[in-house]
């Protein structure tokens, strides 16, 4: 019977990660398609319905949804960052606070710590996002960091400023959503991720991260996991509370920002992302790490109380 659940544990845990590299791979494609229209200096009349799903307009101007439109950029930036830094730091306090109860449970502890560090980047990047645009330091989000090398007369200095995000930002990110991966692994993927950033608008920029951390955590959890570490709980709840439904909420804000005034959405999810814009992706994706934490701390503090009945 345990082996059977085991077993159970890790079909469903892989084909979950599969979803999701499944999922990412049509989201990828709709935004390459976007951009092969966006290109063109006639950026007024992009078709945002020649895709495999149609894209709000009002998440096009800046690549993520904003609360209400007379409300500056860099507020929706802080807010995100801010709630994340908080959300993150009660789930450590949480994880301090419940004991080990379960041998298992070490597993989840170690998954859930990185990604709460990972948040807690993730809300950096916000943070410094915000300030750089207060402070008029970033150029429009029209122009990728290729564009600007070129207008500049391929002036070196403008490459090399994007050499301090490629250590501070992408290759601690990556790792923590990549924690099977070597560090030198992790150190070429990154060099390679930076490079593709800068192919694209930098609008797109919260799409292109969301596209390759999700795709890097499901490659990891896949190829680079040990058989035996997928053969239980924690394994198999971590795509189905975390990675499906973040990227599914990324899905749904691109589609239902709200501010174009539809109402055919379903749940009236145009009102949610309205309201809340990109706070309602970040919000969701910095407490489900502790959702999914204890889920497991219940489930296996269960499974042991039945076991000494």
């Amino acid at each position: 019977m345990n082996a059977m659940k085991a077993s159970t544990y890790r079909h469903i845990g892989n084909i979950a990660h599969a979803a999701v590299l499944g999922s990412i791979g049509i989201y990828g494609y709709s935004i390459l398609q976007l951009l092969d229209e966006f290109r063109p200096n006639d950026n007024h009349h992009v078709n945002t319905n020649n895709h495999l799903f149609q894209v709000d307009p009002h998440w096009l101007e800046n690549g993520f949804c904003m609360p209400h439109a007379e409300i500056p950029n860099f507020t929706t930036h802080e807010r995100c960052g801010y709630f994340m830094i908080l959300a993150s730091l009660l789930g450590f306090l949480l994880l301090s606070s419940l004991p080990d109860t379960h041998d298992k449970m070490s597993n989840a502890r170690e998954r859930t710590q990185w990604a709460l560090f990972g948040a807690i980047g993730h809300a950096c990047g916000h943070i410094i996002l915000a300030v750089t645009k207060r402070h008029g330091l970033l150029p429009s989000g029209d122009v990728s960091a290729v564009d600007e090398f070129l207008a500049e007369h391929r002036n070196w200095v403008t490459f090399a400023k994007h050499l301090p995000g490629y250590f501070l930002f992408w290759i601690p990110l990556i790792k923590t959503y990549m924690t099977n991966v070597s560090r030198a692994n992790v150190m070429g993927f990154a060099f390679l991720v930076m490079v593709g950033a800068m192919q694209f608008p930098l609008k797109f920029g919260f799409s292109y991260t969301l596209i390759v951390l999700f795709a890097g955590q499901a490659l990891d959890q896949l190829l680079f996991l040990r058989k035996e570490k997928k053969e239980n709980l924690e394994f198999m709840v971590w795509p189905l509370v975390t990675l499906l439904p973040n990227f599914f909420i990324s899905v749904m804000e691109s589609m239902w920002c709200g501010a174009s005034g539809r109402r055919e959405d379903p749940f009236w999810l145009g009102d949610l992302f309205e309201r809340h814009g990109h706070l309602v992706f970040d919000g969701y994706m910095a407490i489900s790490y502790t959702i999914y934490y204890l889920i497991c701390w219940f489930g296996n503090n269960v499974s042991v109380k039945m076991k000494t009945v």
